[in-house]
């Protein structure tokens, strides 16, 4: 009897690495020769295709960590929805100039309690809220730069340099 593909265990190791967006030094999973990631490890599209191309010489994608195919959908609309929210009331990625210590987890606390309480979310999506602080603490936590490619992804679309 053939063992599942499906089933059958992507051989890695763990490595001790520095982070090219941070430069701190992490753990991060090695999938093979030159093919490392984990959260912080953004790689720039010339490293992540000559790391492709040293790899094999067959049609291959960089594996991700991470089962993306395991986050309900329901998740990523309610936090899109919150987001959207924001952006109409704060400005359209406002929240990546950082807030008060404090201010995320109190925001966080609010709305757990508030949907503890059972206060309807027609009101106020509660939970949406709470994964967008959830997601702007994690943001900054992580030192991402995800809003300053969008910022450049915008002005080429808007012919700026």
């Amino acid at each position: 009897m053939e063992s599942d593909p499906k089933q059958t265990p992507i051989k890695s190791e763990v490595v001790k690495t520095k982070c090219l967006t941070c430069g701190k030094v992490i753990n991060c999973r090695s999938y093979g020769p030159g093919i490392l990631t984990c959260s912080n490890y953004l790689p720039t599209l010339q490293t992540l295709r000559n790391e492709i191309l040293n790899a094999s010489n067959s049609a291959t994608r960089h594996p991700l960590s991470g089962r993306r195919d395991l986050i309900c959908p329901c998740l990523s609309e309610r936090l899109a929805a919150a987001l959207e929210e924001g952006a109409l009331i704060y400005g359209e990625d406002n929240w990546t100039k950082g807030f008060k210590p404090g201010t995320l987890e109190n925001h966080i606390e609010h709305h757990w309690n508030q949907w503890k309480a059972g206060e309807s979310a027609v009101k106020e999506d509660h939970l949406g809220h709470l994964l967008a602080n959830v997601m702007m603490l994690i943001h900054f936590e992580s030192n991402c730069k995800c809003h300053e490619a969008r910022a450049k992804r915008k002005a080429v679309q808007n012919g700026e340099k």
